[in-house]
């Protein structure tokens, strides 16, 4: 019986939890000359949308924004990636927030770089949570990179495969 509870109580707070989803509302790509020798500033403006039933609580995005090639790049966010400025301390159930992300850094070849003819910008995020009954929660690892597409930069998400084990 007591085990008949516990399964019930899970079930109801997956039902009742809160989700949150990020959904990009702007970026910014632009040159800078700055003392420390960074010349390439990047901003990406997002929506935080809590679809889920009860409000989140303590919202922060562990992120890394890096420049890219074709290849592949490792994935540490806990180890090298940034952590959000801000922090939003509450999203109601179907309201959203924005999040500013941003970073500068040294870039050799910063024409191809905005055009986005060789070089691309790459970003990453997880972003973590309070739900409504204590439980630290997080979204999955999103990661994609900004291309030219009608001429305008656009987010393409990398194509994550589901491996059973």
């Amino acid at each position: 019986m007591w085990q008949t509870l516990s399964v019930t109580r899970k079930i109801g707070e997956a039902q009742a939890r809160a989700y949150i989803h990020a959904e990009i509302a702007g970026i910014e790509l632009s040159q800078v000359e700055n003392k420390d020798g960074s010349n390439v500033k990047f901003i990406v403006q997002m929506n935080l949308i809590n679809s889920g039933a009860t409000p989140a609580h303590s919202i922060v995005i562990l992120y890394d924004i890096q420049e890219a090639d074709r290849g592949i790049f490792p994935i540490n966010l806990l180890n090298d990636g940034q952590r959000s400025t801000e922090t939003l301390n509450f999203i109601p159930s179907g309201e959203s927030n924005p999040m500013r992300l941003s970073r500068v850094w040294h870039s050799e070849n910063t024409e191809a770089l905005i055009v986005g003819k060789d070089r691309y910008v790459r970003l990453t995020y997880v972003i973590k949570f309070v739900d409504e009954f204590g439980s630290d929660r997080e979204t999955s690892l999103t990661s994609g990179t900004f291309h030219k597409f009608e001429g305008h930069l656009a987010f393409f998400p990398d194509k994550l495969a589901y491996v059973e084990g």
